[in-house]
């Protein structure tokens, strides 16, 4: 249960950083990137983002839009949208602790997998 706690103050505050980050010119009527999208970007952006300089942050940020055919606009239109809605919030936010969970725990089995196949070859 510490382990939920601490995922959810890191998504909460990284929440806040990528909010600074937001450029507020919209020029098109943004639309809300649906539930499962905004996740996997989310997951995204987090995963990576104590490798990326701050500086480059925001570039970063566009390319992972970018990959995921997401607009500037509509990502901060939908953060805009889970923010007004806590509960809506507060389900995003679980769905990136099961999906980072889910990233790690197949890491951690194609580790495991490397390392008995390396123990074979001995």
């Amino acid at each position: 249960m510490r382990q939920n706690s601490g995922h959810f103050y890191f998504i909460t505050i990284f929440f806040v950083l990528l909010i600074s980050v937001v450029n507020c010119s919209q020029t098109t009527h943004p639309k809300e990137i649906s539930e499962d999208k905004f996740v996997m970007i989310y997951c995204d952006v987090i995963s990576f983002s104590d490798l990326i300089q701050s500086k480059s942050r925001p570039a970063f940020i566009d390319s992972v839009l970018t990959h995921y055919n997401v607009t500037r606009e509509d990502f901060e239109y939908t953060i805009k949208i889970y923010s007004k809605d806590t509960d809506k919030w507060e389900n995003v936010f679980k769905k990136v602790v099961a999906e980072l969970e889910k990233r790690v725990a197949e890491l951690d089995k194609k580790d495991s997998e490397t390392q008995r196949q390396s123990e074979n070859k001995k």
